[in-house]
């Protein structure tokens, strides 16, 4: 899905500021009644090459972002910002390389208790609230890719000729949600998924019988509880659980008393479930149309 305008002047207004230099670091700020999402103890410090390996997820981290050194202890020099471009041609190669993470992997090293910075300083100890790419395209939008913004630990699209900063990992990928092939497959299946999104209706007749298909059909497909039904809308609670599917429709007027019935479908995508949530999506908005079309036939 696009992220919204103001989002993006805002990472605009980011990027004009900070690109070309380090972001100030401000005071952490941690909830001490949350548990730590990156204990300590799970990762494996050496000193001496500035790296982390992390024993939940088996892949080493640079401690330093790009362009940094590791001595004595701490991050000394500037950060180097890249387009995603840049940094995909530096360091998006596969095997035991150094390479740019994908976007699961890169929030697995998100202190979800903590912001400015949403990271254990404890393990990255000069780590910023920084914006940092990942290896990951923003499917099926092909000019954008991800970042994670590691001021509160989310990820989101941007432009790729954006300029971020890059932390490197190594080891083999943890997860890796879409290969290219599928990227492609996936923008011509969603091209077809926004036909079927919407059913047009001629009357008030056809428009009620079909807005109450439309229930039907979120009540068969969604994970969550319907929460608002009315003439107009119908929106389940949002999703809560990774994989969790939520669904919702409005009622667009048209000319007299037509109407067009529009469908949003919404998933929790979370650590490991990018590729599930894009087919569950795809699956749900190419079944809306068929639906109503022979429940209005039979």
């Amino acid at each position: 899905m696009k992220k919204p305008i103001a989002t993006i002047l805002f990472a605009s207004i980011v990027l004009v500021c900070f690109a070309m230099q380090n972001l100030a670091q401000a005071a952490q700020e941690c909830n001490p009644d949350e548990p730590e999402t990156t204990p300590a103890s799970r990762f494996e410090i050496n000193r001496t090459d500035g790296t982390a390996f992390d024993t939940k997820t088996k892949l080493i981290w640079k401690i330093c972002a790009e362009g940094q050194s590791f001595s004595e202890g701490h991050c000394t020099g500037a950060a180097t910002s890249f387009t995603w471009g840049n940094a995909m041609q530096n360091f998006g190669g596969k095997g035991d390389d150094w390479r740019l993470p994908n976007v699961d992997e890169l929030i697995s090293i998100v202190e979800g208790r903590c912001q400015n910075p949403a990271i254990n300083l404890a393990i990255f100890q000069d780590a910023s609230s920084s914006y940092v790419w990942t290896a990951s395209s923003n499917v099926p939008f092909s000019a954008e890719a991800l970042y994670v913004y590691f001021g509160n630990g989310r990820s989101h699209s941007f432009d790729k000729t954006g300029i971020y900063y890059v932390r490197l990992v190594r080891g083999r990928e943890w997860f890796d949600p879409f290969e290219e092939d599928e990227r492609k497959q996936a923008k011509k299946a969603t091209a077809q998924a926004d036909k079927n999104s919407y059913v047009a209706c001629k009357n008030k007749a056809s428009c009620d019988k079909t807005f109450s298909l439309t229930q039907i059909y979120i009540n068969s497909m969604a994970n969550q509880k319907i929460q608002v039904a009315t003439d107009t809308i119908i929106e389940t609670y949002n999703p809560t659980e990774d994989g969790n599917i939520g669904i919702s429709a409005i009622k667009i007027p048209g000319k007299g008393s037509s109407a067009v019935i529009r469908l949003t479908v919404s998933c929790k995508a979370g650590d490991r479930y990018a590729k599930f949530c894009m087919e569950k999506m795809l699956e749900i908005y190419n079944g809306f149309r068929p639906f109503v079309n022979k429940m209005l036939s039979d």
